[in-house]
């Protein structure tokens, strides 16, 4: 009988889910993926084909830890994560003398309360004590260098998720559509692509502000709701759908992921560009964006601007209008891997069977 691995993730969101079916397809009854907390307002219907646990007092999940402690399995991906089981879920594999891979999107923090502090210090500890650790990129890589981590102890397996091209336009307007996607929170820097906006021609340009996520519950997003809705040239629509997403990602000729540092925190990874890549969009991006280090090259198929800049977010937005899409298109196909669930599933599968033996 081969090894036995388990995949610990403290998600169940949507994007996440095609990943996780690939490699269960791929790898069958050799892998088991849990899912430790009960995020299913964001995930989507069939999390419950894997194993997970609603959280317990104060966000906490002693069920999976209890669960980790009598498990059989031979080896394991935990997914890297600011929460407190990361840590106990490291302790247990210790304890059981477990090989295992660790995964993170972690690579830039500049905060220092004590919290902060614990996880930046337990990420390091667990990186280096992995048998291997994977990045999705090069600033997650450019932070297990700072850990201390060898690169020989290091591979690259990247964040996953696209959009399906349409047949046909999309669009309703002769406007060049502008569009950003995701949550509607500070570190996002919508306010700043809303000021980037107000200096274009509005003949020419729309903007549309689109999400799927609950944050429009929060007083800064009611007041960013309303300033794009009462500003002249911006559309502000809520996604209900992954049918709807995917009209939306097909409408545009420009997306734009506008974070910022906020509060000491950068973007992760910043998944839409992938979905922006997929169908060959023109991306302008901060450089708060771990992703667009990877994804975008300057003049090809995109521009990284300077974070928390509304003059340099509008020049690259212009400079991204007279790129032609179907050029972009072609272009981004060097970026397969980072869209392609089947080849992100095999490179997983690959780091996990070399920690089993290639069992």
């Amino acid at each position: 009988m081969g090894a036995k691995s388990i995949i610990l993730h403290n998600r169940a969101i949507a994007y996440r889910m095609p990943l996780f079916r690939e490699l269960k397809e791929q790898m069958g009854d050799s892998v088991e993926i849990w899912i430790y907390q009960d995020t299913a307002a964001t995930g989507d219907a069939d999390i419950r084909s894997f194993p997970y646990w609603k959280l317990g007092v104060k966000r906490f999940s002693i069920s999976a830890i209890l669960k980790l402690l009598f498990a059989k399995f031979d080896t394991a991906l935990l997914f890297g994560s600011h929460s407190y089981e990361i840590i106990f879920f490291f302790l247990i594999l210790k304890a059981r003398k477990k090989r295992f891979l660790f995964w993170t999107e972690t690579w830039d923090w500049k905060v220092f309360d004590f919290e902060s502090t614990l996880f930046m210090l337990a990420i390091q500890h667990i990186s280096r004590q992995a048998t291997r650790c994977l990045y999705p990129g090069q600033k997650t890589k450019d932070m297990y260098i700072r850990l201390g981590v060898p690169e020989h102890k290091m591979g690259f397996v990247p964040s996953v998720s696209r959009i399906e091209k349409t047949i046909g336009g999309t669009k309703n307007t002769n406007k060049r559509i502008i569009g950003y996607f995701g949550r509607l929170i500070q570190r996002k820097g919508v306010n700043i692509l809303i000021d980037a906006f107000s200096g274009l021609d509005k003949s020419a340009f729309l903007l549309t502000i689109a999400t799927s996520s609950a944050d429009d519950d929060s007083e800064y997003s009611k007041d960013l709701l309303e300033k794009g809705r009462t500003n002249p040239g911006i559309e502000v629509k809520r996604l209900k759908s992954r049918q709807e997403i995917t009209h939306y990602f097909n409408s545009l000729d420009i997306f734009v992921y506008p974070s910022y540092i906020y509060n000491g925190f950068a973007e992760p990874w910043g998944l839409a560009l992938n979905e922006a890549i997929s169908i060959g969009v023109p991306i302008v991006s901060t450089d708060a964006v771990a992703a667009a280090f990877d994804l975008i090259h300057d003049g090809k198929n995109g521009f990284i601007v300077n974070q928390g800049d509304a003059a340099a977010l509008k020049l690259g937005i212009l400079s991204a209008s007279k790129l032609i899409k179907s050029e972009v298109a072609a272009y981004n196909k060097r970026f397969e891997p980072y869209y392609s669930y089947g080849t992100g599933a095999s490179l997983f599968k690959e780091a996990i069977l070399e920690i089993n033996g290639r069992d």
